[in-house]
């Protein structure tokens, strides 16, 4: 029986094979794996920030169509605590609360945040800020869409870049006429 036993294990032993992945393999893995990092994570912060403009331009459109809504229900001027998705917990406008980095304003040149008896015919989405070298630098663009009553009631839509450091992508085109800069 310990003969057999001891057949049994000598044949087991030269059935298994001590493989396993070598140490160059393991490093190319790892290198690939580098790569594909380096490329992915750029490229999904892209997406990521073109959501964020998206959802901020989005959201402009929807308040100032409240705004026309509740004019028209009014019969005046309607200020934002007239439109329904106003007064919200951190900002006027958007029933959720921009919450990803862009805040309310009254206007592109302005820093007040928006109150609830402020006209809603004008609302720009400011970004928020980083420091670069001791100045606080837009992180992305500040957008703004306004009723141009004196022009026919037309919708325009500015925007602004404030330097280079900001995350521009091309959503916004400072040079194009008033109004039609987005």
């Amino acid at each position: 029986m310990l003969l057999l036993t001891q057949k049994i294990i000598s044949t087991l032993k030269k059935n298994i094979k001590n493989e396993g992945f070598s140490l160059l393999e393991l490093v190319v893995v790892i290198a690939v794996l580098a790569i594909l990092s380096a490329v992915a994570i750029p490229a999904f912060i892209g997406v990521r920030n073109n959501a964020k403009v998206s959802a901020a331009k989005n959201s402009l459109v929807t308040i100032l169509k409240e705004c026309i809504a509740a004019e028209s229900s009014l019969l005046r001027p309607p200020v934002f605590n007239d439109i329904a998705s106003s007064n919200t917990g951190n900002s006027y406008g958007d029933r959720k609360g921009l919450n990803f980095g862009f805040t309310y304003d009254t206007e592109l040149d302005s820093n007040t945040p928006i109150s609830g008896t402020e006209s809603c015919y004008r609302i720009s989405a400011k970004s928020n800020t980083q420091d670069v070298n001791g100045t606080q630098i837009p992180i992305l663009p500040h957008f703004e869409i306004f009723l141009d009553m004196a022009d026919n009631y037309k919708v325009k839509k500015n925007c602004s870049v404030s330097s280079a450091n900001t995350v521009n992508n091309n959503y916004c085109d400072t040079s194009a006429p008033d109004g039609a800069q987005w």
